[in-house]
């Protein structure tokens, strides 16, 4: 029996533990005091999943879970926030990541078991693309050998009638994946301006987002940082201002973007629509500590978009 999903998440799926401040100047001191250190659901596919569901999306999860405590209590976690958790395999020891957060909000991770991680499509159930609307890649790059199969992935989830998105994060230089066979079967793709650049060599946010639809994408979504979102395809291209926030902690923030802009697609909003919805989500997410401790509820990020004008 297969569930009927909005949207089905793949990718990783970790604990965070999350430490700020950071800076360089800790490898000065023998101890140093923290403002804050938490321990949270993590991974660019279980961050979207969980804002899905406190959209009311219908939403499952697929990766790959440890069978030790912390993936018990992270389980939990996503199922309280209405994430089906069927298409999780559980086995080996759940991934870590140390996110260190500088003062300025911005940070960088150390990670655990990235390298050990095995989910592939031989862990996905390709009948279920048949009983979902859209199936979402929380990062090309994120797991190898699901890399490794992405392209077949994508073309099974558009022959079974599934619209298709990925994330991205950069390469690896040891990692070869021919990209162009993704993108022949890829609906959304929405990279950072930094891996946007990386995949096309231009500067220029409208040539990257160019080169990526003549490369067969079929909407791209350029995400600029302080300088807002770009959204093309073959019919219309514009820009989309932040909403200023007082910056805390970046973590997710995308996540939370990507998250926002899908349920707007689900919904079959308006691309204007989707980008200020997104963009409201994204200045919300950067407030509080960790990736998916501020956006509550639709409501809620639809009330910042009105009040901000959008």
């Amino acid at each position: 029996m297969y569930q009927d999903l909005d949207v089905l998440c793949i990718g990783g799926m970790v604990a965070d533990y999350i430490v700020k401040p950071v800076g360089r100047y800790i490898f000065d001191h023998d101890k140093n005091e923290l403002d804050t250190f938490e321990v949270n659901l993590g991974g660019d596919a279980a961050n979207e999943a969980i804002i899905f569901g406190r959209y009311g999306v219908r939403v499952g999860l697929g990766g790959e879970m440890g069978d030790d405590t912390t993936g018990a209590q992270l389980m939990q976690y996503m199922r309280d926030n209405h994430v089906d958790t069927s298409n999780i395999k559980v086995r080996g020891r759940t991934r870590c990541s140390m996110v260190m957060i500088q003062e300025d909000g911005s940070r960088c991770f150390l990670s655990y078991g990235r390298k050990n991680s095995r989910y592939s499509m031989a862990d996905l159930d390709l009948l279920q693309l048949a009983h979902t609307k859209l199936l979402s890649v929380g990062s090309i790059h994120i797991l190898p050998t699901l890399d490794a199969d992405l392209a077949e992935i994508f073309k099974a989830a558009k022959h079974a009638g599934c619209m298709t998105s990925a994330d991205m994060m950069q390469a690896n230089p040891d990692q070869q994946v021919d990209m162009d066979a993704i993108f022949r079967n890829t609906d959304y793709l929405l990279p950072s301006f930094i891996e946007a650049q990386e995949l096309t060599g231009e500067d220029i946010p409208e040539k990257q987002a160019a080169q990526l639809l003549q490369r067969g994408v079929k909407n791209v979504v350029i995400k600029l940082g302080e300088e807002g979102s770009l959204f093309m395809n073959a019919e219309e291209s514009f820009r989309t201002p932040i909403i200023p926030a007082e910056v805390v902690d970046t973590t997710g923030a995308g996540d939370n973007f990507v998250a926002s802009f899908l349920t707007g697609v689900i919904k079959g909003w308006p691309y204007h629509r989707c980008m200020q919805f997104a963009t409201a989500a994204g200045s919300i997410a950067v407030r509080g500590i960790g990736a998916t401790s501020c956006v509550k509820s639709l409501d809620q990020v639809e009330e910042l978009a009105k009040s901000a004008g959008r």
